[in-house]
């Protein structure tokens, strides 16, 4: 075909790896489809995320990701299977500043969730604390910020309890 042996196996080793590749992608994407993979690891990474089984159940019945998924409910979808394999990155995020922002819907997951934003290392340039710490002003416009978890002075980690923590939703 080039007039050169060597050039007509390489051209015909790359076409029969890109093939292969190809044949090999599709086969893999037909199983995770059928066992659902994708939903379930997803899931499992999201818990793994947040730690909490309460918080997970009020992320995937936050309206923007209840949208995304066949189900009356989070465990009715969970038992058939139909969680969402995907979750656009905007999604999440607005869902989960959401979560922050206007808290846990049950009162015992809201202590769980403020222990656990009091517990995120403190250093200068931690902008997981400052993003879990600070909420935008809802009433002025300048953008200012001002804490919404107030943990007390004596309290570390993970041992503080519910009484070092206040909260205003």
């Amino acid at each position: 075909m080039f007039g050169s042996v060597i050039l007509d196996v390489a051209v015909g080793l790359v076409l029969t790896y890109l093939l292969l590749s190809l044949v090999t992608s599709a086969i893999r994407e037909g199983i995770a489809g059928i066992f659902k993979t994708r939903a379930k690891l997803m899931e499992r990474g999201i818990e793994q995320l947040l730690q909490d089984p309460a918080l997970v159940k009020d992320f995937y019945e936050h309206s923007l990701i209840f949208s995304l998924y066949r189900g009356t409910s989070y465990e009715a979808a969970k038992a058939a299977n139909t969680l969402p394999s995907y979750i656009p990155a905007t999604s999440f995020a607005k869902a989960m500043i959401d979560l922050v922002a206007r808290g846990p819907t049950s009162a015992a997951t809201s202590v769980r969730f403020q222990t656990r934003a009091c517990s995120v290392p403190s250093s200068p340039r931690s902008t997981t604390r400052r993003a879990i710490w600070t909420k935008p002003s809802r009433i002025s416009n300048t953008g200012s910020t001002r804490p919404w978890i107030v943990c007390r002075a004596g309290t570390s980690g993970a041992r503080r309890s519910s009484s070092s923590l206040s909260a205003s939703y």
